[in-house]
């Protein structure tokens, strides 16, 4: 996946989404979701990962990835980015899902488990700020620095939606990263499916910003490769003409 940049925009944008060879195995669709918004004024990129486990959590996934998307941009062009984007955002996202559930079942817990359950991580870039926050597990990279998230015990992140649910302890919006974007060459973020190539020359974020096409093309070889086994989704927001930090990112390391 493309997109065709505004004249006048400071950056470029490429994202890509495939599904893992473990669900094409079994036959069942990815579970990611994917987002983004690019203005001449800011680029707002939204990755969702449905759990594993739920029979529909792609639903969820990709509703959500557009829902957080289109309400950071409502946050950023009212009032915009800070240290309060983050919970603002997710809490319009909670209402969102809570007036679906109401109008979509009677029993509500399985329709949140069945349907609801995904991470999420919003990238947000504009001409001063770049902001990275998110809820679960995932990756991001900002120039030469690359993060792995926590899955938690048992490759069980948070999920959004536990907030949902009565008895589960409720996930509170992590902001990764909030910074001057002045001196800032790449921002990108990833679900945990593509988390450990963050590191690999074919996503280096000068490379996919000279032809965004190639990030959806190297997903796809690492995955006959046999190196991608879950569902992988990465956005990349690049300075065009960037040859500093973002052009060799080194190996991914575990934060």
């Amino acid at each position: 996946m493309t997109f065709t940049d505004p004249p006048g925009r400071a950056f470029v944008v490429a994202a890509g989404s495939i599904t893992g060879a473990d669900h094409l195995r079994l036959g069942r669709d990815g579970q990611d979701g994917l987002a983004v918004l690019a203005g001449t004024a800011s680029t707002i990129a939204v990755v969702t990962d449905g759990c594993s486990s739920a029979p529909f959590s792609e639903v969820g996934a990709r509703l959500g990835a557009v829902w957080l998307a289109h309400a950071t941009e409502d946050h950023v062009v009212r009032h915009g980015v800070s240290d309060a984007t983050a919970g603002t955002v997710h809490g319009r996202l909670l209402r969102a899902l809570r007036a679906l559930v109401r109008g979509a079942a009677r029993d509500r817990a399985a329709f949140i488990a069945d349907y609801l359950l995904f991470t999420y991580l919003v990238a947000v870039v504009d001409e001063a700020s770049v902001l990275v926050f998110g809820v679960g597990d995932g990756a991001f990279a900002v120039d030469a620095r690359v993060e792995i998230l926590d899955a938690g015990e048992e490759n069980m992140p948070a999920y959004a939606g536990y907030a949902l649910l009565p008895g589960l302890a409720c996930p509170a919006p992590v902001t990764h990263v909030h910074g001057a974007a002045a001196a800032i060459h790449s921002v990108v973020i990833a679900t945990d499916g593509a988390s450990h190539l963050l590191g690999a020359p074919d996503l280096s974020p000068s490379r996919v910003a000279r032809n965004p096409s190639l990030l959806r093309k190297a997903l796809l070889r690492a995955r006959d490769a046999g190196e991608v086994l879950d569902d992988a989704t990465c956005v990349a927001i690049v300075r065009p003409g960037s040859h500093g930090p973002a052009a060799a990112l080194p190996p991914a390391v575990a934060s």
